[in-house]
């Protein structure tokens, strides 16, 4: 779900890098860093999601786990 908006955007970017910049060199080296940038918005919402679901399943129930 927020991969693909994630990837909508950094989409766009490459769009945007590819229409506009002339420089070959430089289109590459932008299209790199907006991959590399994909990759670490990935998966920084995937630890992000994991982490909250870890915290539902502890906390969803405290007296489940004897808490009083």
């Amino acid at each position: 779900m927020f991969n693909q908006a994630i990837d909508t955007v950094q989409n766009g970017k490459k769009v945007i890098v590819n229409t506009f910049v002339k420089d070959e060199v430089i289109q590459k080296e932008l299209v790199k860093l907006i991959e590399a940038q994909t990759k670490l918005y990935q998966g920084w919402v995937d630890t992000t999601l994991t982490l909250a679901e870890t915290l539902v399943k502890v906390y969803k129930n405290p007296f489940a786990q004897g808490a009083k």
